[in-house]
């Protein structure tokens, strides 16, 4: 019984925080870059491996669509994603303003890193090959000219 209300929270908390995942993906604005980011990746995949012993001693067929959601919302919340007024990351909103700086890394034609203000870190994003239609570098002057 106390599994299934430790996995219970644990699913509250995880849509919980893809809701605020899609708030502020409505804050940034258009969209101009789509892109997957390691920003708080460790955390998430921290917390999917303490309750997966939870999840998988569940005794009836529910704990496979428990995996699955937990799963789906993992992925959801790895998008980052690059629009007008800033960038979405995990469940955060960060303004462009916020947005100090960012480089190219070497060797890759679809990552980049970004230093935020207020962050220690630097956080890095990987943008799909396939989508982009001009190279990232234009995409990436263009955009942080704009603000």
């Amino acid at each position: 019984m106390i599994s299934y209300v430790i996995v219970l929270v644990y699913v509250l908390y995880m849509v919980f925080k893809s809701y605020r995942s899609s708030k502020a993906k409505k804050q940034i604005g258009t969209v101009t870059l789509v892109g997957y980011s390691d920003y708080k990746k460790i955390f998430i995949t921290l917390l999917n491996l303490f309750f997966l012993p939870f999840i998988v001693t569940l005794d009836n067929n529910g704990k496979y669509g428990v995996l699955f959601l937990l799963i789906l919302l993992s992925a959801v919340l790895d998008r980052a994603y690059i629009g007008d007024r800033g960038i979405k990351l995990h469940d955060e909103y960060i303004p462009k303003e916020d947005i100090l700086h960012y480089y190219m890394v070497e060797g890759k034609v679809n990552q980049f890193d970004i230093f935020v203000r207020g962050k220690l870190d630097v956080v890095n994003i990987t943008v799909n090959k396939r989508k982009l239609k001009r190279p990232l570098e234009e995409m990436l002057a263009e955009w942080k000219s704009i603000g």
